[in-house]
């Protein structure tokens, strides 16, 4: 008897284990591999960044693929911690309870609560969404608008746009969107450019990415100013504790930054990161710069208008006649030595046959 008491009160003990220590040493797993990237990484700025990528997934702001595009972007070039932190994600989303910021409890008897049952279908209607894009969403049934135009589900989530003002938020579309009205014949082949038209486009991209280039940089310089010039207002401690807020440089500004020093290349990269983390020292720097590259590419323009002037002239009325390849193949084709003996060949054959066919009638 005392035997077996002995072991029903150890079956007990394995059951009543205490959900505190079960919790305690999942989150030190996570604390463990966390500690493992900070250490693989050696990159403070990299890992703030991974930390606020979970913040932003964990406040409902982007979706799980999302996040896994920008931790990619972290963690991609070490496979081993890449793989951990899909391990990770994949453990959080099977535990069967939400851990409570700073209390350290989940929910009772490790069931969830009425509304966080709720969160999670909000969660999971979002991803289901977000999963793939709009075009493959079964709209059918959908308010339409014209036969190319349907309404959004209420539920689906809507795109982050911080630098939205008021104007734009009256003003822009979030709610409707275009859908293919029938299936796409992937036989047609658009008719093909002549080397004229192939002239033109080329001098419409010129001049597109010129334009954007000179208005990028112009909208930049406005944005700069004011930075500039509440860094003057500073005292020398403030300058050095001074931060950019969010928001106050767009991607469109950081990008004409970026391209001052090189896209892709370390100082771009450097200078873009110092822009935001040092606005007081580099700020005059890169205004006047970007004042000067304004000036240049002003000239620029300037002087390669008159060669766009001159091919639109050249070229225009030429790439109207859209058959002119076709001609000149067929034209080539028939006045080859091969093709003229061939149609003299047909007209010596066709004017046998009708003399044969006058001898009979005769």
């Amino acid at each position: 008897n005392k035997r077996k008491g002995k072991g029903m009160d150890g079956g007990m003990m394995v059951h009543q284990e205490p959900e505190e220590k079960k919790t305690a040493a999942s989150l030190a797993k996570e604390l463990a591999f966390f500690e493992k990237v900070k250490k693989t990484l050696k990159d403070r700025d990299a890992y703030n960044e991974l930390v606020k990528c979970l913040n932003i997934f964990n406040s409902e702001v982007i979706s799980k693929m999302e996040l896994q595009t920008l931790v990619w972007d972290i963690l991609g070039k070490y496979p081993e911690l890449h793989a951990g932190f899909s391990d990770f994600l994949a453990r959080c989303e099977h535990m069967d309870f939400e851990f409570v910021e700073g209390s350290g409890k989940g929910p009772k008897d490790g069931k969830l609560s009425q509304k966080e049952m709720q969160k999670m279908k909000v969660m999971s209607a979002r991803e289901k969404f977000l999963s793939k894009p709009i075009s493959e969403l079964d709209l059918t049934a959908c308010e339409r608008c014209g036969p190319s135009y349907r309404l959004l589900p209420v539920n689906f989530p809507k795109a982050p746009a911080s630098s939205r003002t008021p104007t734009h938020v009256a003003n822009l579309n979030d709610n409707w969107v275009s859908v293919t009205s029938g299936s796409e014949d992937y036989s047609f082949k658009a008719m093909r450019k002549n080397q004229y038209e192939e002239a033109l486009f080329r001098c419409e991209d010129d001049r597109f990415e010129l334009d954007m280039v000179l208005e990028t940089t112009k909208v930049t310089i406005e944005a700069l100013g004011p930075v500039v010039e509440k860094a003057r207002l500073m005292t020398v401690e403030e300058r050095g504790n001074y931060r950019l807020g969010e928001g106050e440089l767009t991607q469109i500004h950081l990008r004409s930054i970026e391209r001052l020093y090189g896209i892709g290349t370390d100082q771009g990269s450097d200078i873009r990161r110092m822009i935001q983390d040092y606005p007081a020292v580099t700020a005059p720097i890169v205004i006047e710069r970007l004042r000067e590259k304004e000036v240049e590419w002003q000239r620029v323009k300037l002087e390669v208008k008159p060669i766009w002037v001159d091919v639109y002239e050249k070229n225009y009325n030429k790439s109207l006649d859209h058959r002119s390849f076709y001609f000149k193949q067929t034209d080539k084709k028939a006045l080859s030595q091969k093709g003229m003996t061939t149609e003299i060949k047909e007209a010596s054959d066709r004017k046998k046959l009708s003399d044969e066919t006058i001898g009979e009638g005769g």
